[in-house]
This record gives structure tokens, C-alpha cells and sequence, in this order.
């Protein structure tokens, strides 16, 4: 029998029959490793769950608090608590007799599809139906039905009648984030001990089993999956740490979970509802802020305002990617190369490393008589392994070159499949002197991201004229202006436990009329400004 097992390939785990504390119960009695994961989170449209749960989604209506929104269309109704962003459908059902909780319910999950991922369903009981999405085989749990759809269905008038009650959420799982971390789980025995010795109504453990907790890390749109177990006490999923605490505090055999129920049903209940359908459903629908004379065309638009550019916007969408990386470690890269080219001298000297940023002086005379020659005195510095490291890497940046001002600079970045990387962590600027007739280069700073890897398949971007339209829209091109230049490149916008996040960026640079130039950036991905936006970081927890 163990060579049988041996045979096939599986990982084995001992387990041990629970005679005293939980008879008829088989238990591990090894610890468990499992991966932690993490994703960047964005938020559904909540006419996802219009379109899906409601009758005729063309004919509700809306009622708006200053958290909350009400739609509403007869006996169907749908609340969205925005803090939370936690949705509540109520309707009734007719014509339900010799229906089963799944055939009631499954509709739903069918006409939303696959845009709330891919969801199964957890377990259900008489009048109760969970769906969950699963992450590697395994459910996700959230505090605040993330990953979940909630089915509660009771008599209602008729007897073929049926009130269906959904819960749900609108935050979403886009984007994987490389992770090697990893977390251990105790054995079952360990766990159902513990639980027992706290007090625990063993009556009342309907099953346990392993799952991934939603963890949200605030204003980062970073969402952490964290491997753990999960014990049904009564009719609840808690976690084995929110179970322990509760049994510590006496209360793991008398909790009273359907008054925690109704007072969430009724706290609901107690919203003040106001009219402003118009304003949160344009809200809601994440159209930004318009102006009246929108449906003209852009160039109208812009010409009667006497804003001014060259060319005209293209409307192509072109395919970029999230992109993942590590900043350099310029320490060990120099070493790496130093053995590779066999030159143990290779820029060290007159050369510094502060943390991720080299800086060189440049000894040779390397000089520049006319702005033409840019790109060929910097090909030239780049193409030279023995004073560059990752030279290959690099692109020309023109529109962040200068020779004019007081600190004239040659600027290049790394790209990836022909778009550059436009971002002060992937970059290589020469700094140079201006004489007489000429200039010379007097050093460079060089940023290097390495590992650049896609997250997911590539997306579709917004286009040079929708970033444009967004950017005028909102008041950020004023009248009497000029565009100087628009590109699209990677920018950073994340940084999770070392890992480098970028996205396709819209770079629109503006000259207003009182002199003053400014580079708006729109997210590609989302059609956002985010010009503002600080990095994000998430580090690990101690």
C-alpha cells in the first residue's frame, strides 16, 4: 500500500482518528504551509449588479444619502453602502413552487457571469445559498461579503412566493502581485484542542476547513489573500483567531448571530433617503465631471477656447501591460559584471552608489556641438558596456531633455515592447556642461528597474484623444493654453513589498498662457488623472 502511495504523484498527509474531543473525526497532525497572495483590488460598476439582478434595469430609479444609493423598481430594490461598498438586493419571486434553493438562485449568479470571477458554491442550508469565489481550490472569506454572493430566501405572501435577499460586493480581484511569502496553519488536532480548551460547544462546529481571508490594505487598492482556517460554529464562518477570541471573551457557546443579522437588517432600514438621481448615478458610473457642451467635438470644444496643439489626437488603443520589477541592486550588479567582462576595475572609480541610484563622472571627452547630435552622443555613451551597465535598456526621451535651461540634460528610460518607461526609477540622465560653442558631458545618474515582467495578459489603453477630452473635461487644459507634447509611457503608481507596480500612463505637457508649463498624466487603464497621486506602499507587517 505505501508503494502504491509513493507511486503516485500526490502529497500524503497523516492524519489520526479524534476519539475524545471530537469523535467520528479524522485530524491532521501536521502543520500546514500554504502561499499568501496578494492582487491589485478595482472597484464594479454597480451597474453590473443593476444590469444582472434587476427586472427591467432600464426602467429604476434612484434615491441618493450621502454614503448610501437606493435604486429601486417596484418590489426590487438594491442598496449600496459606499463606505463598505457592500450591496443588498431585495426582490420577491413568483411562480417558485417546486423550486430548490440552487434553481432560485443560480439565475443570478448566471446573469452576472464571469465579471464577479469565478465563483462555486460554499455550502447552503434550508433557506440560505453561499457563492464563493475560490482562489487555488480554496474559498475566500471577506468581513465584508468580498468574493461573495449571499442568497436568503423566505415566504413571502403567496405560497409560490418567494423574497429573495443577495449581499455582495463591489470590489474586485484585477491584478496578481508576485509573492513568495508563505504561511503556516496549525494541524486540525492542534486547532479543535485549542477550540475545546477555550470553551467551544463542539455541538456546534458544523466543519472546518481552509480558506483565504480579504484583506484590504487602506489607500493602497492592494488586497492581501491570507491562508487560513475557518470553523461553520453554528450558523457563521468565523476564522480560528476570530473564534479564540470570542471563546476567550465567554461567548463562543451563546452567540446570538441572528440578532447580529437583524441589526444589520434593520441599520438598513434606517436610511434617509434623498433625491439626487442624477448627480450619484453619474457619480457611480465613474464618467468624470462633464460640461454642457460635451457631445461637440473635441477639436470644437478646444478651439473655442483658443487651446492650442499640433496634429491631430489619435483615437488608436493600443496594448499595453501591468508591469511588475525590483528597483537594481547596483552593488550587485556591478560585481556580476565586473566577473561576466572580466574587468575587476569596471567603473570603479569616480563612481557612487546611494542606495538604488548610481552616479558617474564621465572622464573621457564626450562633447556636443549642435542640438542635432543628442541621440547620437547618447547611443554612444550607451553602446559602451565598460561605462554603462544595462545600456541596451535604454531609450531617448526627448521630451524630457532640455539644453536650454541653466542644467542641461540628455534623459533616457528603459522600455518595454516599444513603449518607454517614463519614470524617475527606470531612468538614465546625462547631466552636461554648456561652453562657447559646445557641450560636454559631465556625468550621469542612472535608475535601474530589473525583473520586468507583465502581471497578466496584455489590455487595451484608453486613447491619446479620450486622455485629452478627460484632461479638458475636468478643467486641467485652460483657455487660451497650448499642448505641447502628448506620450504614452509606464509610470510607477505602486510599490508592494519591494515590487515595482507600473501602468500605461498618458504624459500630456501644457503651456498656459501666463508661461507656465505643467505634465498632466492620465491612467491608460482607467481614463484617471492621476497627476496628484502619491505611491502607494505596502510593506509587511511585523
Amino acid at each position: 500500500m505505501l508503494q502504491v502511495l509513493e507511486e503516485v504523484d500526490y502529497q500524503w498527509m497523516a492524519i489520526s482518528q479524534s476519539n475524545e474531543i471530537l469523535p467520528n473525526h479524522y485530524l491532521t497532525t501536521k502543520e500546514l504551509t500554504f502561499k499568501k497572495y496578494s492582487y491589485i483590488s478595482s472597484t464594479r460598476r454597480y451597474t453590473t449588479f443593476r444590469d444582472a439582478f434587476f427586472t427591467n434595469p432600464k426602467d429604476v430609479r434612484s434615491n441618493v444619502t450621502v454614503a448610501d444609493t437606493y435604486l429601486y423598481d417596484g418590489v426590487e430594490s438594491l442598496t449600496m453602502k459606499q463606505n463598505q461598498d457592500i450591496i443588498s438586493f431585495q426582490s420577491v419571486l413568483n411562480d417558485t413552487n417546486g423550486l430548490n434553493i440552487f434553481e432560485m438562485s443560480f439565475p443570478y449568479v448566471q446573469r452576472i457571469g464571469t465579471s464577479y470571477g469565478s465563483i462555486r458554491v460554499l455550502n447552503q442550508d434550508q433557506n440560505q445559498i453561499d457563492y464563493r469565489m475560490f482562489v487555488e481550490g480554496f474559498p475566500i472569506f471577506g468581513s465584508d461579503f468580498e468574493g461573495q454572493l449571499a442568497f436568503e430566501f423566505s415566504d413571502h405572501g403567496q405560497n409560490s412566493q418567494k423574497k429573495v435577499s443577495i449581499q455582495g460586493n463591489l470590489k474586485s480581484l484585477q491584478i496578481p502581485i508576485p509573492s513568495k511569502e508563505e504561511v503556516i496553519l496549525p494541524a486540525t488536532q492542534t486547532l479543535v484542542e485549542n477550540l475545546h480548551r477555550q470553551g467551544a460547544d463542539l455541538q456546534l462546529i458544523r466543519t472546518f476547513l481552509i480558506g483565504y481571508e480579504w484583506k484590504n490594505l487602506e489607500n493602497t487598492g492592494v488586497v492581501d489573500l491570507i491562508p487560513n482556517w475557518f470553523v461553520k460554529y453554528g450558523d457563521r464562518w468565523l476564522s480560528y483567531e476570530a473564534l479564540l477570541s470570542q471563546l476567550k471573551q465567554g461567548r463562543g457557546s451563546k452567540m446570538d448571530f441572528k440578532r447580529i443579522e437583524w441589526i444589520f437588517f434593520f441599520a438598513f432600514l434606517g436610511l434617509n433617503l434623498f433625491l439626487f438621481s442624477m448627480y450619484r448615478e453619474a457619480k457611480l458610473d465613474q464618467n468624470i465631471t462633464s460640461r454642457t457642451n460635451e457631445t461637440i467635438p473635441l477639436y470644437k470644444r478646444l478651439a473655442s477656447e483658443n487651446i492650442k496643439y499640433e496634429g491631430d489626437f489619435s483615437a488608436r488603443k493600443r496594448d499595453g501591460y501591468y508591469l511588475s520589477g525590483v528597483p537594481t541592486d547596483f552593488e550587485q550588479a556591478l560585481k556580476s559584471e565586473r566577473e561576466r567582462l572580466k574587468q575587476p576595475d569596471l567603473l570603479s572609480k569616480q563612481t557612487t552608489i546611494d542606495e538604488n541610484v548610481l552616479t558617474h563622472t564621465i572622464n573621457d571627452v564626450i562633447m556636443m556641438t549642435d542640438r542635432s547630435q543628442v541621440e547620437e552622443v547618447l547611443s554612444k555613451i550607451l553602446n559602451q558596456p565598460h561605462l554603462v551597465l544595462f545600456g541596451d535598456e535604454y531609450q531617448y526621451i526627448a521630451e524630457d531633455t532640455n539644453l536650454m535651461n541653466d542644467n542641461p540634460e540628455i534623459v533616457a528610460g528603459q522600455y518595454y515592447e516599444e513603449i518607454p518607461i517614463n519614470d524617475p526609477a527606470s531612468r538614465l540622465t546625462l547631466r552636461l556642461e554648456k561652453e562657447a560653442d559646445h557641450w560636454s558631458v559631465d556625468q550621469y545618474i542612472q535608475t535601474h528597474i530589473s525583473e520586468l515582467q507583465p502581471l497578466r495578459e496584455s489590455m487595451p489603453t484608453y486613447s491619446e484623444r479620450e486622455a485629452i477630452n478627460t484632461l479638458y473635461i475636468n478643467n486641467q487644459i485652460p483657455p487660451n493654453s497650448k499642448i505641447l507634447w502628448r506620450k504614452l509611457a509606464y509610470k510607477m503608481t505602486l510599490i508592494v513589498r519591494g515590487q515595482a507596480i507600473f501602468v500605461p500612463t498618458w504624459f500630456i505637457q501644457i503651456e498656459t498662457n501666463n508661461n507656465e508649463v505643467k505634465t498632466e498624466m492620465v491612467n491608460a487603464f482607467t481614463n484617471r488623472i492621476i497627476t496628484n497621486s502619491v505611491i502607494a506602499t505596502v510593506e509587511d507587517q511585523k
